[in-house]
């Protein structure tokens, strides 16, 4: 028969006396995996239920956000409604008495040229420009 080289005999030897070396590492180090994470798991744990208590908190505030800003919409149409009213009533007074403001404008604009006529003054286009006055607006209109 043939025989086995001695080569390959000691080969083989080292082969497995390593191969045990490595799989008592290899156990060793899963002993200790194994720990460190059953170490880890009150930790996870106690994180998980943090995180489900933010989670809920922000769905709270989310809903809260929400109504909130559906109150203040409605409560902002309620406001636009009510300027929108009151400047229509404006307008309508407005318009109701503008023809007298208008007219009570022109009847001073109307004594004023009589009163210049009277006075003997020039016409104030026959004037040199004169610096502009702050008087106000009602002189502004009128002058």
């Amino acid at each position: 028969m043939n025989e086995i080289p001695s080569w390959w005999l000691i080969l083989s030897g080292i082969f497995f006396v390593l191969n045990i070396i490595w799989f008592a590492i290899l156990s060793i180090v899963m002993l200790k995996l194994v720990s460190v994470v059953s170490g880890l798991q009150p930790e996870i744990r106690s994180l998980s239920e943090r995180v489900k208590t933010l989670v809920d908190k922000v769905e709270d505030l989310a809903v809260t956000v929400k109504e909130t800003v559906a109150d203040v919409g409605s409560k902002t149409k309620g406001v636009v409604g009510s300027v929108e009213l009151v400047a229509q009533t404006a307008s309508r007074q407005f318009e109701r008495f503008s023809p007298l403001v208008i007219g009570a404008l022109s009847l001073l604009r109307v004594m004023r040229a009589v009163g210049d006529m009277r006075g003997g003054h020039d016409h104030p286009r026959d004037e040199k420009p004169k610096k502009k006055s702050k008087k106000g607006l009602l002189h502004s209109l009128i002058g």
